[in-house]
């Protein structure tokens, strides 16, 4: 198991990092899992440019399949929904809408490279509609009990590619 990326930065970025590429292309993986920033999918440019990533990824890795690890939305009063991002992002209305936008995008990804999408999103607003305290103060990363919360939702992703 390895973890790599540039410092919070996307995955066509991350494409940079010759290292990362080596370490894709070279190691006979099991599975790949990816996950790009947060608000890619709220800007057309970054959705585009994300999968181009996915599947130059996907072509790196092959035969080892694809997990798409869509970023959970940011809690509902995170500057996300305040149009705090900069020009030709499209303001989600709240975490819902967020999830929705990140949904379309990664099953558009997983579509066009073959790769399977675990359901991190339905499992996290189904969370949060019962209450469950998932974020950090900062109400963008996720808690100890969002992480667990993540981590139980894509294992089983995991282990389905594998067998």
């Amino acid at each position: 198991m390895a973890r790599a990326s540039a410092t919070g930065a996307r995955l066509v970025q991350s494409l940079r990092l010759s290292n990362l590429r080596a370490l894709v292309r070279d190691v006979p993986w099991d599975a790949v899992v990816l996950q790009d920033f947060s608000s890619t999918p709220l800007h057309a440019a970054d959705r585009l440019a994300s999968r181009f990533a996915i599947k130059h990824f996907t072509r790196l890795a092959a035969p080892a399949p694809i997990v798409l690890f869509p970023h959970w939305p940011s809690e509902a009063g995170h500057r996300v929904y305040r149009a705090a991002l900069g020009t030709g992002y499209a303001v989600p209305d709240d975490p819902d809408d967020y999830a929705n936008r990140a949904e379309a995008h990664y099953l558009r990804c997983a579509q066009s490279s073959g790769g399977v999408l675990a359901p991190i999103l339905p499992v996290w607003i189904t969370a949060l509609n019962r209450g469950d305290s998932l974020y950090q103060k900062d109400r963008h990363h996720a808690s100890a009990a969002g992480a667990a919360l993540a981590a139980a939702t894509l294992w089983p992703t995991i282990r389905n590619v594998l067998s």
